[in-house]
């Protein structure tokens, strides 16, 4: 694999955390994967496990980020980790459930629909990749 790619190798869907989605993310040399609600990396040339965040969820991989929602505040929201250095961003209060793809410097990832008025509750949002100034393709009901 070329480093910095992105291929998700297995999914199992769960509910904890509301909807959440457990998988193995493949990027350079490591497998990422969450186990016991934390996040470990593995080495593939050493097989050398690392915990490298506790109590998360893990969302993806993109432009050098590893994606998941951690503990802040006594609740959960999204944050953004580093994989060169680890170093670990806040990003949003609101949690993102999945990250559906990336193209360009832009984010698509399902969220809490904001307009409590409607009958909706969760959205399709596109972004930047800084989850900033998002705009809302549109609501769905989850039943």
């Amino acid at each position: 694999m070329n480093g910095g790619t992105q291929k998700t190798i297995v999914k199992d869907e769960s509910y904890s955390f509301g909807s959440e989605t457990n998988m193995f993310v493949i990027d350079s040399d490591y497998i990422y994967f969450k186990q016991d609600d934390s996040i470990y990396k593995v080495n593939i040339n050493s097989s050398e496990i690392s915990k490298i965040i506790d109590d998360a969820e893990l969302l993806g991989i993109a432009d050098g980020y590893l994606y998941y929602n951690g503990d802040y505040k006594d609740e959960f929201a999204l944050f953004k980790m580093n994989l060169k250095d680890n170093s670990k961003t806040f990003v949003r209060e609101d949690i993102i459930y999945k990250i559906l793809g990336t193209k360009d410097d832009n984010m698509l990832f399902v969220a809490n629909y904001k307009d409590r008025d409607e009958c909706y509750s969760d959205g399709i949002y596109i972004s930047g990749m800084d989850i900033k100034n998002e705009i809302c393709l549109g609501g769905y009901l989850v039943t």
